[in-house]
Protein backbone atom coordinates (compact mmCIF):
# COMPACT_ATOMS: atom_id res chain seq x y z
CA UNK A 1 0.00 0.00 0.00
CA UNK A 2 2.55 2.43 0.81
CA UNK A 3 4.63 1.94 -2.59
CA UNK A 4 0.98 1.74 -5.00
CA UNK A 5 -1.09 4.09 -3.36
CA UNK A 6 -0.41 6.69 -6.51
CA UNK A 7 -1.22 3.70 -8.83
CA UNK A 8 -4.51 4.23 -10.02
CA UNK A 9 -4.60 0.41 -11.70
CA UNK A 10 -3.19 -1.25 -8.44
CA UNK A 11 -5.87 0.48 -6.15
CA UNK A 12 -8.54 -0.15 -8.32
CA UNK A 13 -7.83 -3.64 -9.10
CA UNK A 14 -8.22 -5.39 -5.93
CA UNK A 15 -10.56 -5.66 -3.33
CA UNK A 16 -11.61 -7.66 0.32
CA UNK A 17 -15.43 -9.55 -0.32
CA UNK A 18 -17.26 -9.66 2.72
CA UNK A 19 -20.46 -11.35 3.69
CA UNK A 20 -21.79 -8.20 5.70
CA UNK A 21 -21.53 -4.83 5.52
CA UNK A 22 -20.81 -4.78 8.64
CA UNK A 23 -17.82 -6.17 8.09
CA UNK A 24 -17.29 -4.41 5.20
CA UNK A 25 -17.50 -0.66 6.67
CA UNK A 26 -15.01 -2.11 9.61
CA UNK A 27 -11.84 -3.33 6.90
CA UNK A 28 -12.49 0.09 5.04
CA UNK A 29 -11.95 2.13 8.29
CA UNK A 30 -8.82 0.57 9.34
CA UNK A 31 -7.29 0.38 6.52
CA UNK A 32 -8.34 4.69 5.38
CA UNK A 33 -6.88 5.10 9.04
CA UNK A 34 -3.71 3.14 9.19
CA UNK A 35 -2.72 2.04 5.70
CA UNK A 36 -3.54 4.53 3.27
CA UNK A 37 -1.21 7.27 3.44
CA UNK A 38 -2.54 10.49 3.25
CA UNK A 39 -4.80 13.60 5.41
CA UNK A 40 -7.94 12.16 6.23
CA UNK A 41 -11.08 13.25 5.87
CA UNK A 42 -14.28 13.61 6.93
CA UNK A 43 -17.69 14.05 6.14
CA UNK A 44 -20.94 13.66 8.83
CA UNK A 45 -24.43 13.73 7.55
CA UNK A 46 -27.32 16.03 7.76
CA UNK A 47 -30.45 12.85 9.20
CA UNK A 48 -33.73 13.62 9.85
CA UNK A 49 -37.05 11.55 10.15
CA UNK A 50 -40.29 12.06 8.22
CA UNK A 51 -42.20 11.81 11.42
CA UNK A 52 -42.19 11.43 15.06
CA UNK A 53 -38.21 12.81 15.19
CA UNK A 54 -39.25 13.66 18.84
CA UNK A 55 -39.32 10.04 19.62
CA UNK A 56 -35.54 8.55 18.60
CA UNK A 57 -32.59 10.15 20.00
CA UNK A 58 -30.18 11.81 17.01
CA UNK A 59 -27.58 9.74 18.55
CA UNK A 60 -28.77 6.57 17.87
CA UNK A 61 -30.01 7.96 14.19
CA UNK A 62 -26.44 8.53 13.30
CA UNK A 63 -25.41 4.95 14.24
CA UNK A 64 -27.99 3.39 11.66
CA UNK A 65 -26.49 2.42 8.03
CA UNK A 66 -29.39 0.49 5.94
CA UNK A 67 -28.41 -1.19 3.25
CA UNK A 68 -28.38 1.01 0.30
CA UNK A 69 -27.52 4.42 2.41
CA UNK A 70 -23.38 5.89 3.56
CA UNK A 71 -22.50 6.47 6.94
CA UNK A 72 -23.07 9.36 8.92
CA UNK A 73 -19.38 9.58 9.33
CA UNK A 74 -17.91 9.25 5.96
CA UNK A 75 -13.85 8.94 6.15
CA UNK A 76 -12.04 9.55 3.01
CA UNK A 77 -9.00 10.42 1.64
CA UNK A 78 -7.27 11.74 -1.62
CA UNK A 79 -6.21 8.77 -3.44
CA UNK A 80 -8.18 6.48 -2.22
CA UNK A 81 -10.69 4.15 -4.16
CA UNK A 82 -14.62 5.00 -3.60
CA UNK A 83 -17.98 3.29 -5.56
CA UNK A 84 -20.75 5.64 -6.24
CA UNK A 85 -24.45 4.26 -4.46
CA UNK A 86 -26.64 5.96 -6.80
CA UNK A 87 -27.04 6.76 -10.80
CA UNK A 88 -26.10 9.93 -11.77
CA UNK A 89 -25.35 10.07 -15.54
CA UNK A 90 -25.34 6.46 -16.95
CA UNK A 91 -24.19 7.55 -20.83
CA UNK A 92 -20.77 9.05 -19.19
CA UNK A 93 -20.52 5.99 -17.12
CA UNK A 94 -21.69 7.21 -13.74
CA UNK A 95 -24.01 4.56 -12.36
CA UNK A 96 -24.58 3.28 -9.54
CA UNK A 97 -21.74 0.46 -8.72
CA UNK A 98 -18.91 2.49 -10.40
CA UNK A 99 -15.48 2.24 -9.16
CA UNK A 100 -13.24 5.51 -8.19
CA UNK A 101 -10.03 7.30 -7.37
CA UNK A 102 -10.89 10.17 -5.55
CA UNK A 103 -9.24 13.24 -7.09
CA UNK A 104 -9.77 16.21 -4.80
CA UNK A 105 -12.12 16.75 -1.05
CA UNK A 106 -13.88 19.64 -0.96
CA UNK A 107 -16.17 20.51 1.52
CA UNK A 108 -19.37 19.82 -0.15
CA UNK A 109 -18.10 18.41 -3.34
CA UNK A 110 -15.93 15.35 -4.13
CA UNK A 111 -14.12 15.21 -7.49
CA UNK A 112 -13.42 11.65 -8.49
CA UNK A 113 -12.87 9.78 -11.55
CA UNK A 114 -13.38 6.54 -13.14
CA UNK A 115 -11.03 4.06 -12.51
CA UNK A 116 -11.36 1.55 -15.29
CA UNK A 117 -13.18 -0.21 -18.22
CA UNK A 118 -14.75 2.00 -21.56
CA UNK A 119 -15.40 5.15 -19.41
CA UNK A 120 -11.85 5.42 -17.58
CA UNK A 121 -10.91 8.82 -16.30
CA UNK A 122 -14.35 10.49 -16.87
CA UNK A 123 -14.56 12.97 -13.77
CA UNK A 124 -17.47 13.13 -11.98
CA UNK A 125 -18.21 16.10 -9.49
CA UNK A 126 -20.36 14.13 -6.76
CA UNK A 127 -22.86 16.18 -4.36
CA UNK A 128 -24.53 15.62 -1.17
CA UNK A 129 -28.05 14.53 -1.40
CA UNK A 130 -30.80 13.47 0.16
CA UNK A 131 -30.87 9.58 0.39
CA UNK A 132 -34.10 7.25 1.76
CA UNK A 133 -33.26 3.22 2.55
CA UNK A 134 -35.18 1.36 -0.61
CA UNK A 135 -36.04 -0.93 2.35
CA UNK A 136 -36.41 -0.25 5.85
CA UNK A 137 -36.62 -2.48 8.62
CA UNK A 138 -37.48 0.66 11.13
CA UNK A 139 -40.42 2.37 12.29
CA UNK A 140 -40.03 5.27 10.96
CA UNK A 141 -38.43 6.54 7.13
CA UNK A 142 -35.11 8.24 7.86
CA UNK A 143 -33.54 11.02 5.48
CA UNK A 144 -29.65 11.22 4.98
CA UNK A 145 -28.09 13.80 3.26
CA UNK A 146 -24.49 12.51 2.46
CA UNK A 147 -22.52 11.92 -0.22
CA UNK A 148 -23.39 9.02 -1.71
CA UNK A 149 -19.90 6.96 -2.14
CA UNK A 150 -18.54 4.33 -0.03
CA UNK A 151 -14.72 3.72 0.05
CA UNK A 152 -13.97 0.07 -1.63
CA UNK A 153 -11.07 -1.64 -0.12
CA UNK A 154 -13.70 -3.79 0.95
CA UNK A 155 -17.06 -4.88 -0.45
CA UNK A 156 -19.84 -7.06 -0.28
CA UNK A 157 -20.73 -9.96 -2.81
CA UNK A 158 -23.28 -8.21 -3.96
CA UNK A 159 -21.30 -5.14 -4.92
CA UNK A 160 -18.98 -7.59 -6.83
CA UNK A 161 -21.00 -8.68 -9.55
CA UNK A 162 -19.88 -7.75 -12.99
CA UNK A 163 -16.47 -6.75 -12.02
CA UNK A 164 -13.22 -8.63 -12.87
CA UNK A 165 -10.43 -7.92 -10.37
CA UNK A 166 -6.81 -8.83 -10.32
CA UNK A 167 -6.43 -9.73 -6.67
CA UNK A 168 -9.07 -10.53 -4.21
CA UNK A 169 -9.18 -11.48 -0.73
CA UNK A 170 -12.74 -13.08 0.89
CA UNK A 171 -13.21 -12.31 5.09
CA UNK A 172 -14.94 -15.27 5.96
CA UNK A 173 -15.48 -14.16 9.41
CA UNK A 174 -18.78 -15.81 8.88
CA UNK A 175 -20.25 -17.57 5.58
CA UNK A 176 -22.11 -15.98 3.44
CA UNK A 177 -25.34 -16.81 3.72
CA UNK A 178 -27.00 -17.03 0.16
CA UNK A 179 -26.24 -19.66 -1.69
CA UNK A 180 -24.16 -18.02 -4.92
CA UNK A 181 -22.53 -15.29 -2.87
CA UNK A 182 -19.35 -17.63 -1.86
CA UNK A 183 -19.19 -18.49 -5.65
CA UNK A 184 -19.48 -15.03 -6.83
CA UNK A 185 -16.55 -13.53 -4.54
CA UNK A 186 -14.26 -16.77 -6.03
CA UNK A 187 -15.15 -15.59 -9.71
CA UNK A 188 -13.99 -12.07 -9.81
CA UNK A 189 -10.58 -13.48 -10.73
CA UNK A 190 -9.39 -15.46 -13.34
CA UNK A 191 -7.07 -17.90 -11.60
CA UNK A 192 -6.67 -19.70 -8.07
CA UNK A 193 -2.77 -17.83 -7.66
CA UNK A 194 -5.15 -14.41 -7.08
CA UNK A 195 -7.45 -15.76 -4.39
CA UNK A 196 -6.87 -15.41 -0.74
CA UNK A 197 -9.08 -16.74 1.94
CA UNK A 198 -9.44 -16.06 5.70
CA UNK A 199 -11.48 -18.14 7.98
CA UNK A 200 -11.45 -18.93 11.37
CA UNK A 201 -11.57 -22.34 10.24
CA UNK A 202 -10.71 -24.46 6.72
CA UNK A 203 -14.52 -24.87 6.24
CA UNK A 204 -17.51 -22.79 5.23
CA UNK A 205 -21.20 -23.97 4.81
CA UNK A 206 -22.44 -24.18 1.60
CA UNK A 207 -25.69 -22.67 2.02
CA UNK A 208 -28.68 -24.64 0.66
CA UNK A 209 -32.54 -24.88 1.42
CA UNK A 210 -33.19 -28.88 0.13
CA UNK A 211 -36.78 -27.69 0.79
CA UNK A 212 -36.55 -26.03 -2.70
CA UNK A 213 -35.48 -28.99 -4.12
Amino acid sequence: MQEHYRDQLWTSSRAIICPTNKTVDAINSKVIMDKFPGQEHMYRSFDSLEEDSHLYPLEYIHTLIPSGVPPHELKLKKGCPIMLMRNFDPYKGHCNGTKYIVVNLHSRIIEAKIASGPYKDNVLFIPRIVIKPSESTFPFQLKRKQFPVRPCFAITANKSQGQTLGKVGICLERPFFSHGAYYVAQSRVGKKSSLKIMADTQFTENVVYPEIL
